[in-house]
C-alpha cells in the first residue's frame, strides 16, 4: 500500500468517527423520534376518548319507556239494608210514611225484648221502658201474642180482620175502635194496626214466627201523622 492510500483510508476512519460523535446529527435523531412517539400516543389517546363517548350503557331519550300508572280503585258503595226510610207520602193516603221495613222482635226476656216504634229507624230497648211500644208475649209453634210493654206508656193493637190490606186511615181507625193492650194467638200472615204512644199509626205483618230462635219477624210501616 502507498503512502498515499495510506493516508487516504485513516481520512475516511477519521470521517466516520465524527459523524458518529457529532452532536448535530445525533439531535436530529433524538427529534424525529421525538416527533414520531408523541404522534402515535397521541393517536392512542384519541381513539380512547372517541370510545369514551359512545357509551351502549346509556339509553337513548327516546327508547325511554314513560311511567306505568295505576288507576286508583272505585270507591267502595255501602251495603244495602233491608230496612228502608221513607219520606214521601202514601200513595193511598197522602200520610208520610216515616219508616218501613224488615222490623225482628225478639222473645227472650232481656234488654232488647221490646222495641221503641217511635225511634227512626225502631230501636230494640228494655220492656220497662217508658217509651217501648211493643212486646212479646207467649209464643208456641205458629203463634205469639203481641202487646204493650210491661211499663211502657199505653199502646194499642188490633188484628186487621178486613179483605186487602189496610192502609193509614183504616189501621188508624181499627186501633182506635178496636185497640187493646194485647192480642193473642196471632198467626203468620196475620195484619196488626197499632197506635204508638204517641199516637203514630203502625202496620205489623208477620212474617215467620221462630220458637226456636224465640223471635218474630214483621213487615213494619209506621206513618208519620204528627
Amino acid at each position: 500500500m502507498t503512502p498515499d492510500q495510506r493516508g487516504q483510508g485513516q481520512n475516511e476512519q477519521r470521517a466516520t468517527r465524527q459523524r458518529r460523535t457529532d452532536p448535530t446529527h445525533l439531535n436530529m435523531w433524538l427529534t424525529f423520534a421525538g416527533t414520531v412517539l408523541a404522534a402515535v400516543i397521541g393517536g392512542i389517546f384519541a381513539l380512547i376518548a372517541a370510545g369514551g363517548d359512545d357509551d351502549p350503557a346509556a339509553p337513548a331519550a327516546d327508547n325511554v319507556a314513560p311511567a306505568a300508572t295505576t288507576a286508583s280503585p272505585p270507591a267502595a258503595q255501602p251495603a244495602p239494608s233491608d230496612a228502608s226510610a221513607s219520606t214521601g207520602p202514601s200513595s193511598a193516603t197522602g200520610v208520610p210514611v216515616r219508616w218501613s221495613g224488615r222490623l225482628v222482635v225478639s222473645a227472650v226476656p232481656s234488654l232488647s225484648d221490646a222495641v221503641d216504634l217511635d225511634r227512626e229507624p225502631p230501636r230494640a230497648t228494655d220492656d220497662t221502658a217508658a217509651a217501648a211500644d211493643l212486646s212479646l208475649g207467649r209464643l208456641d209453634a205458629g203463634e205469639v201474642d203481641v202487646g204493650k210493654a210491661a211499663l211502657g206508656l199505653p199502646s194499642a193493637f188490633a188484628l186487621w180482620d178486613g179483605s186487602g190490606t189496610p192502609e193509614f186511615a183504616q189501621c188508624q181507625e181499627a186501633s182506635l175502635a178496636q185497640g187493646v193492650a194485647k192480642v193473642t194467638a196471632v198467626e203468620t200472615g196475620a195484619v196488626i194496626c197499632a197506635r204508638t204512644n204517641q199516637d203514630r199509626i203502625a202496620r205489623l205483618t208477620v212474617r215467620k214466627i221462630d220458637s226456636r230462635q224465640d223471635s218474630v219477624t214483621f213487615d213494619a210501616v209506621v206513618w208519620d201523622n204528627d
